[in-house]
């Protein structure tokens, strides 16, 4: 699935609406992150930068209206775009958390090494070659 750099005037309302339908908030436009990717009408997601190597992948969401399988192909194109994203950026590694242990399960699919027995799910991708 294709995927495309997030752009507040294109996206940020159709987020509003897959959050909403979700039954939480999403932040205003100005903070959230400049690197942000969509997998149009499916999912989205952001690269939160970091002071050090480690970025912190965030704010990952899909449309609730589309099919399951539909959802997870755009999921899978926006993580794998964003740790493009972060690689070449410099980082080294990126991190995310989560309560959700389908998040988990697709995050070890996807290469991160995962931490179940976390209260907050940790799930840690090094880039390549890197350690």
């Amino acid at each position: 699935m294709k995927v495309e750099r997030y752009q507040p005037t294109l996206h940020y309302q159709t987020l509003v609406e897959w959050v909403g339908e979700r039954g939480f908030g999403l932040l205003s436009p100005e903070h959230l992150p400049k690197t942000g990717l969509v997998a149009p009408g499916a999912a989205a997601g952001f690269i939160y930068a970091t002071d050090s190597k480690m970025a912190i992948m965030e704010g990952l969401i899909t449309n609730p209206g589309i099919s399951l399988e539909a959802r997870g192909a755009g999921l899978d194109a926006v993580v794998l775009g964003l740790l493009e994203e972060a690689w070449a950026q410099g980082f080294t590694g990126v991190m995310g958390f989560t309560k959700i242990r389908a998040v988990v399960e697709r995050a070890a699919r996807l290469g991160f090494e995962t931490h179940p027995d976390d209260p907050y799910y940790l799930c840690v991708k090094s880039r390549p070659g890197t350690g």
